[in-house]
């Protein structure tokens, strides 16, 4: 009790000398400019700011000129930063939205009664698969990367994603695969498979235009910019969050898009290859009818002899082999080429 007293007694004294100082110091400044200020009873020591050392401030003022986007459209076209591509992808997918309610409009005007005429087979069709490949892949997972870019930085207290670059190129990539993919309408060639395209539905033999030319495209972009922007939000979740944010201790936000991004990681790559060996069994007889394809099953005397089941044999091999050479050299150079002092834990 007598320790609280005596430290209570010194901070009110210690008030009452400041509030006296005050008193003196502006009694006399107003009694003429002649009068030399009374110094202060004590020293004033006010806590040191390390962020006011000149070499932060002159650090800080080149990361600024190095993260600053240049003017003009340049500078808007080349910008990396979160918000800015956030945005672009909420626009986009909200773009997208748009056309395929607008797709979803004329299918129901189409089926609102009997025997109407407001298209043709072919027409519904290609509205059809528009509008699910519009809605599921262009609008409903890109809206979610859209606000991931915004608030995943924000939320862990990071400047910016962990690859900016590949930020931007996962949303120009998205752009380009939309674009590819409605482009197709300006020749009348949609694509009519279906959202899903099931081959041999959408194989050549019973869809012999260039329909789904565009989709396997398309597609392939897409997949292509999920991965990309799935890669770079698993990396910026695990390695960029602040000092002290545990897991524990993470947004709701971040686990969904952790988990998102786990699944477009294991599922997406498989799609993509899917899409390329379409692609390609249009153009170099390697259809169902050939003999070999990643969707027919390899069984009978009719596909496990003759050279058509070589080739496959042989793409299916040297993709084996570039990816464990990628692998192997992922892993050597993580493990010998790190810099003295570079633990695991600092990678």
């Amino acid at each position: 009790m007598r320790a609280a007293r005596a430290a209570s007694g010194a901070a009110f004294q210690s008030s009452a000398t400041l509030a006296l100082y005050g008193l003196m110091t502006n009694s006399i400044q107003s009694s003429g400019p002649a009068v030399r200020p009374v110094e202060p009873p004590f020293p004033i020591v006010e806590p040191a700011d390390p962020s006011r050392s000149p070499g932060d401030a002159v650090l800080a003022a080149k990361l600024e000129q190095i993260w600053k986007s240049p003017p003009g459209l340049w500078g808007w076209l080349t910008s990396v930063d979160h918000k800015q591509i956030g945005r672009r992808y909420l626009v986009t997918s909200l773009l997208f939205l748009v056309v395929g309610g607008v797709e979803a409009l004329l299918m129901r005007a189409q089926l609102i009664g009997p025997d109407r005429r407001l298209m043709s087979p072919e027409a519904y069709n290609q509205l059809f698969t528009m509008h699910g490949l519009t809605m599921i892949m262009w609008y409903a997972a890109p809206v979610l990367s859209g606000f991931s870019n915004y608030l995943v930085p924000l939320f862990i207290g990071a400047r910016d994603m962990a690859f900016p670059r590949l930020n931007a190129f996962s949303y120009w990539m998205f752009l380009t695969s939309g674009l590819l993919l409605y482009s197709s309408v300006l020749f009348a060639q949609a694509p009519d498979a279906g959202w899903f395209s099931y081959v041999p539905l959408a194989g050549k033999r019973w869809d012999a235009g260039m329909n789904m030319d565009f989709y396997a495209t398309a597609m392939t972009a897409l997949t292509v910019s999920t991965t990309a922007g799935a890669i770079n939000f698993i990396v910026t979740i695990f390695k960029h969050r602040a000092p002290g944010m545990t897991p524990a201790r993470m947004p709701l936000m971040l686990y969904s898009t952790g988990t998102m991004s786990f699944l477009a990681v294991l599922a997406l790559p498989a799609l993509t290859a899917a899409c390329v060996f379409l692609f390609y069994s249009f153009y170099m007889n390697t259809g169902p009818d050939a003999g070999w394809t990643a969707y027919t099953p390899l069984s009978g005397p009719e596909y496990s002899t003759g050279k058509r089941v070589d080739v496959w044999l042989q793409v299916v091999t040297f993709t084996e082999i570039a990816a464990l050479v990628a692998a192997v050299e992922v892993i050597v150079t993580t493990m010998k080429q790190r810099a003295p002092g570079m633990s695991l834990n600092r990678i």
